[in-house]
């Protein structure tokens, strides 16, 4: 349905249709650090053949062919290849053909969903601020990376790590242990460290690092908060550097990363020794929207670069800014009240459900699980996680996501666990998989004995 209304966009105009019209493709499930593939259609509209240059927007994506000559009223085919490293829940990768010397480019996507094999789908170790350098003591920090998509689950090497960074895994198998060395580039760090695993179904996985690194010269803030601007303003940030020991240095090339901005370095004030103030203004040429980039300060007298984050929105000048909480709070007096909050019980769901509709139940034998569920509108799917005991392991046993109905009032389901040993005792319980590729879990365990 979206690889439809997707194509009717792009076809859709007043009087003719469009030169070069597109069809995107769906690539499925998958896993996370994985290359997808599936195929595109480019269709010529006019009379005349055209020539198409085709790329895809992320350098890590591909398309081939990379140019066709489409045939008049005829349709072209690529080839589409997406990484999609660390995506999560419904993902759209983008690609386009062109026609330079018309000036025509026509873009289309591939979609689908990437799940991830651990239970947390986006894991970090957050050091927060270090110290690195001579007389700096290591900090290392781990993290434990678990699963109920398999069993038996253990982390076996590291395969891919940034260079400054020490990590290994943990005697258990399944704990990744880090640190940073003393050549740790200063500022903000943002990584990924890549480890392999004992299970096909995702043979890697990643984990983010970040830190704020402290050396000898350190910012007064980073990451830089802009805050709020508007264009025709001075939007200006000063941004101290300092010397721990009080000692002197010099600032270097000023690289400015993905932002319309010039920089200037002046004393501080008032004047200090090991300080140097850092002006950074904001042009009015920078894309209105949130504002995200980076300043990479040389620092000769240590032979190294200072990494600073930038943030912030800019606005119009005329952009009204209205506050929601108070709107809400006038619109409402009772909006004060503090509201308990709820969770879901499946009991409960099962009796509160108006629609009724008897679905066909699963052939065969082995424990059959019910469920219904009223509203499923930020949902994917539905996991089904059995163990020998309440308090598990608990392991996914449906090979297939179970997935949303979506029906208009509540939607029932049926599952058999065909699998299941005659007479032996199991835990079930349910999980839902959101669009976003949380997973949460619907129910807590329930006691079946198989029959």
């Amino acid at each position: 349905m979206l690889a439809m209304l997707f194509a009717t966009l792009l076809s859709a105009a007043p009087g003719q249709p469009p030169a070069l019209s597109a069809e995107p493709c769906e690539f499925g499930e998958t896993y996370q650090l994985s290359a997808v593939h599936c195929t595109v259609a480019y269709t010529n509209n006019t009379d005349k053949p055209i020539r198409v240059a085709a790329a895809a927007v992320l350098p890590t994506d591909s398309m081939a062919p990379a140019t066709a000559l489409i045939a008049a009223h005829a349709a072209a085919y690529f080839d589409v290849t997406a990484n999609v490293e660390n995506d999560r829940g419904r993902t759209e990768h983008v690609f386009y053909a062109a026609d330079a010397g018309a000036g025509l480019k026509v873009y289309t996507k591939a979609s689908g969903f990437v799940l991830s094999l651990l239970d947390g789908p986006m894991p970090q170790i957050d050091f927060g601020v270090i110290q690195v350098g001579p007389g700096a003591a290591e900090q290392p920090k781990s993290l434990t990376l678990d699963t109920r998509e398999v069993s038996g689950f253990r982390l076996k090497s590291v395969v891919k790590a940034p260079p400054y960074i020490d990590c290994k895994i943990g005697d258990d198998g399944r704990t990744l242990i880090a640190s940073f060395k003393p050549n740790a580039p200063w500022g903000t760090v943002g990584e990924y460290i890549v480890i392999s695993t004992n299970a096909p179904k995702q043979p890697t996985v990643s984990v983010h690092v970040k830190a704020d690194v402290h050396g000898e010269v350190v910012p007064s803030e980073n990451p830089v908060q802009l805050g709020m601007m508007r264009l025709g303003n001075k939007n200006e940030s000063l941004i101290a550097l300092k010397n721990l020991t009080g000692k002197d240095f010099r600032i270097g090339k000023i690289d400015v990363e993905r932002l319309h901005a010039t920089t200037q370095v002046e004393p501080c004030v008032p004047a200090a020794r090991g300080c140097n103030l850092l002006r950074l203004a904001i042009l009015d040429t920078q894309p209105l929207g949130m504002v995200s980039g980076r300043l990479r300060i040389e620092l000769p007298d240590y032979h190294r670069d200072i990494s600073l984050a930038v943030g912030g929105l800019l606005l119009k000048r005329d952009t009204v800014v209205k506050d929601m909480d108070e709107k809400a709070d006038k619109g409402n007096p009772q909006s004060a009240q503090t509201t308990p909050g709820t969770s879901l019980d499946l009991g409960k769901a099962l009796r509160s459900a108006t629609k009724r509709v008897d679905p066909v139940e699963p052939p065969g034998h082995g424990p059959l699980l019910k469920w219904s569920v009223a509203n499923e509108e930020l949902v994917y799917g539905y996991l089904i996680y059995r163990g020998d005991s309440e308090g598990g392991p608990f392991v996914r046993v449906n090979d297939a996501i179970i997935r949303a109905l979506n029906e208009d009032d509540s939607s029932e389901y049926r599952w058999r666990d065909a699998s299941a040993v005659s007479g032996h005792t199991y835990w079930y319980y349910i999980g839902v998989l959101k669009q976003s590729g949380v997973r949460q879990d619907l129910t807590g365990p329930q006691k079946v004995v198989a029959k």
